[in-house]
């Protein structure tokens, strides 16, 4: 769930820059996918973020948790799924605005494609589930096998 511990870390990652937070979070997501053996997972992707979001932190936290846990697992990593416009966060929005302001947000890179490969996608937080759905539509329309999301916590008011 989305408070305490969980909830503090997030949001320094996110909002402080409190990477010191990377090694506990990716060390705990990489244990709960050897142990849950979620599915054969054969590429990892992080939600990405707008250029802005990315030139104001000066990093993606989704990023730098695929990243730690790609090494941890020894697993490939792609940043070849994009943010397609600059948008507002999602922070405030309903399920319904959140799902709308997602649609066609995401994209590959031109001329990428998947051949079934089983894909785990990486974000921090999962609130609705909007931001997941949208990417794992665009990556499964891109050739991916599978899509399985994994985030440090889920919100669980659904807002």
């Amino acid at each position: 769930m989305y408070g305490g511990a969980a909830r503090e870390m997030v949001l320094g990652l996110k909002y402080s820059g409190r990477t010191d937070f990377l090694p506990f979070l990716s060390e705990s997501m990489a244990w709960t996918i050897t142990h849950e053996k979620m599915m054969k997972i054969d590429l990892i992707i992080p939600v990405p973020t707008t250029f802005s979001k990315f030139r104001q932190r000066g990093y993606n936290p989704p990023g730098l948790l695929a990243h730690a846990i790609a090494g941890i697992l020894g697993l490939s990593e792609e940043h070849n799924l994009l943010a397609a416009r600059p948008g507002k966060g999602q922070k405030g929005k309903d399920r319904a605005q959140r799902i709308l302001s997602r649609k066609d947000a995401f994209f590959v890179r031109p001329g990428w494609s998947l051949d079934k490969e089983n894909v785990l996608l990486v974000d921090d937080v999962v609130t609705t589930g909007a931001t997941a759905d949208a990417c794992a539509k665009v990556l499964k329309k891109a050739g991916a096998g599978r899509v399985c999301v994994i985030a440090v916590a889920r919100a669980d008011n659904g807002v």
